[in-house]
């Protein structure tokens, strides 16, 4: 007969066992989710050289479609004009100019580094670019950059925002699109 019984009281405490392991731990509490901002709304690109051999000359071109994406066409879209065999310092400043007054969103960008890069691809001339500002993992941001024109041609210069939460890792192929802005340019 005891044998029974403590069978039957070892069932009992199994079944106290499993039960009491199924229960959920209160002083666990859920973990947040991961921050993952949106892309910020960009709707115009200002891009403003200043000629590294001589100061004084500074040149800026912008990109403005103030409704954004879609809707109305942009209302500018400059040629950018530098000198052949010349060495520029650019500064790319971005806005959002749905809003009144127009709102900057270059310090955001820059307070995301991490999750952002400009990127440029040149058709028809010859420059190169070179990133002077870098995020918090080294990689390339694009807001401050030197920029080297070679011979007289003309072509675009296409200029890409991507927000890239996660995946930044120097490839235009990851992420999602701030702005894309192609550029006509002409090196003379």
């Amino acid at each position: 007969m005891r044998t029974k019984s403590n069978k039957i009281f070892f069932a009992f405490a199994l079944l106290a066992l499993v039960l009491g392991a199924c229960k959920k731990d209160k002083d666990l509490s859920p973990l947040p989710p991961p921050v993952n901002t949106p892309p910020e709304l960009t709707t115009s690109v200002h891009l403003t050289f200043t000629d590294s051999s001589n100061t004084t000359i500074v040149k800026t071109f912008k990109f403005r479609d103030p409704d954004g994406e879609g809707g109305n066409a942009p209302v500018q879209k400059d040629t950018i004009k530098l000198s052949a065999n010349t060495t520029y310092s650019l500064a790319v400043t971005l806005w959002d100019e749905t809003k009144t007054p127009n709102i900057e969103v270059t310090p955001e960008i820059k307070a995301e580094a991490n999750d952002h890069q400009v990127f440029f691809n040149f058709t028809g001339v010859t420059v190169s670019n070179i990133y002077l500002d870098k995020d918090g993992n080294n990689n390339p941001l694009g807001l401050l950059n030197k920029w080297r024109t070679k011979n007289s041609a003309t072509g675009t210069a296409n200029i890409v925002l991507m927000h890239q939460v996660g995946v930044k890792n120097g490839s235009q192929s990851s992420g999602e699109t701030d702005i894309n802005v192609t550029f006509p340019i002409l090196i003379q």
